[in-house]
């Protein structure tokens, strides 16, 4: 109800516009090589290549994270790769097909290699408008295990919350609710870790919401370089698993707006379509 503008939900959701949206806003992304857009390659600059070109590049790029940028989620598609093959890219193109990214590999701060240094383990943070202002619910850290490169529960991460100062929870859990006090790769023991530079995190978050505010509800995925500074992945217009927010924190994940906000989707889901305004507070 809350993100009514499907047309700007399309246009957002694309992971080959965002990066523009935020280079505005002063927020980073993780570094382009080369991309694909309907087809089209583009090099890190958004000047047009050829797909030789694009071999070239990634040939000669070393260890490099590449992921579809349109209608998708939950890691699918999303692989690190490192290939001197031109026939070995020509045939990930042909896989990967008209809409995809070729970024640098980031490196995590220390306070999240720590915790396992496989993945980049990322912050879910749920940002909303109401009344006029970005707020931003409890959040989450998805963190890898296992070997795998990817953080997220679906792809067999694991998630814990934490404290707005950075300091994670006793539990973390799988979306299969098995519990873990400890990482099992690692042994760092969760309750107390502290990651410090967090709060910069919720910074920029509530500043790329406010970039976008034809969208009520945006699920984003930030990281912390090894410099420190926060880095966003990627945000998510369709959807974002409330449910981890709130099996990690155990409350509700609206807090004390959600009464509110319940007596609002009730009132917008006796609305037509056409009707339903586009604020968010009436």
């Amino acid at each position: 109800f809350m993100n009514s503008r499907r047309d700007h939900i399309t246009a957002f959701s694309d992971k080959n516009v965002l990066p523009m949206i935020a280079k505005s806003s002063g927020i980073n992304t993780p570094r382009v090589i080369f991309s694909c857009t309907c087809g089209v390659f583009r090099d890190a600059d958004y000047r047009f290549i050829t797909e030789q070109d694009a071999v070239n590049l990634l040939t000669h790029s070393g260890e490099v994270f590449v992921k579809p940028t349109v209608e998708t989620g939950s890691g699918l598609g999303c692989e690190v790769v490192n290939t001197d093959s031109q026939e070995e890219a020509r045939k990930l193109f042909a896989k990967l097909g008209t809409d995809f990214v070729v970024q640098e590999r980031l490196k995590c701060c220390p306070d999240l290699a720590a915790i396992y240094p496989g993945s980049v383990n990322t912050f879910r943070v749920i940002s909303y408008i109401w009344h006029s202002r970005v707020k931003i619910c409890p959040v989450i850290l998805r963190i890898g295990q296992g070997g795998n490169y990817l953080d997220n529960a679906h792809a067999g991460g694991m998630f814990i919350a934490f404290d707005n100062d950075g300091t994670l929870h006793k539990t973390a859990f799988t979306e299969f609710k098995t519990q873990f006090t400890e990482h099992p790769d690692t042994g760092l023991k969760f309750e107390g870790w502290k990651i410090h530079d967090f709060p910069k995190v919720l910074d920029a978050a509530g500043r790329m919401h406010e970039a976008i505010p034809q969208i009520g509800v945006v699920n984003w995925d930030f990281t912390l370089r090894d410099d420190g500074e926060p880095v966003l992945m990627e945000g998510n217009m369709r959807s974002g698993s409330i449910w981890l927010i709130e099996m990690a924190h155990g409350k509700a994940v609206f807090g004390d707006d959600t009464a509110e906000i319940l007596q609002w989707t009730r009132k917008m889901k006796s609305m037509k379509q056409s009707e339903r305004p586009c604020g968010r507070e009436q």
